[in-house]
């Protein structure tokens, strides 16, 4: 399932920062979680939020490697994802408190892919720009190739569209980079704007709810 595969993609990983642990979670909350609308509940917990989920036992504390610094780790993930989940249902935190306290991985898990309660179904944010584009693309490389010209040709032509990566931000908001102002190979540009955009949803965020 795809809510599976994106969830094992962070299974594995750690965070020194309570700053990268939010910014991850930010990522992921568009495709697992629906907007609370009915009270002001922020969609993108930013650290103050989060720091208030752990002083309320809502968030295991972080794991103390030194005097100094902290990890974070996939169950700190999870439980911040399923505090979402069960936001998007209306449910206050003293409830979600009650429900999640002393919650298995495996049980957030199986709560956060299986949609249960209504929860929204996993839907990659996809611009409207890049479906026109990729309508585009295929009804221009099916008459290059009607017209038996080389591939050469289909690169040339697919050229421009090539060029920018685009990512919705939230609704009304999207966010375009041309690819040859960032280094490193595709993936590290797509995880670039990915990061971005998840800054921009915790800070727009931020400023609705003030």
């Amino acid at each position: 399932m795809i809510k599976q595969k994106l969830l094992n993609s962070f299974k594995n990983k750690e965070y020194s920062t309570l700053d990268e642990l939010v910014i991850v979670a930010a990522q992921i909350i568009p495709h697992i979680a629906s907007e609370q609308k009915r009270y002001r509940v922020s969609v993108y917990p930013d650290e103050r939020t989060v720091r208030y989920y752990i002083n309320e036992g809502l968030v295991d504390k972080p794991y103390e490697v030194s005097e100094s610094s902290s990890r974070f780790t996939y169950r700190h993930l999870l439980q911040i994802l399923i505090i979402k989940h069960l936001q998007a249902q209306y449910l206050s935190l003293n409830k979600i408190k009650d429900m999640i306290k002393d919650m298995e991985e495996e049980r957030m898990e199986e709560l956060i892919i299986s949609g249960q309660n209504g929860y929204s179904e996993y839907s990659r944010l996809v611009s409207p720009m890049d479906r026109k584009q990729k309508f585009l693309n295929e009804n221009k490389i099916e008459a290059i190739f009607r017209e038996k010209v080389s591939f050469k040709k289909v690169k040339e032509e697919l050229k421009v569209s090539q060029e920018w990566l685009r990512v919705v931000v939230k609704e009304g908001v999207e966010l375009n980079i041309r690819t040859d102002i960032i280094k490193g190979s595709r993936e590290d540009k797509e995880e670039f704007l990915e990061k971005i955009a998840a800054r921009l949803r915790i800070y727009l965020d931020t400023e609705k709810n003030r």
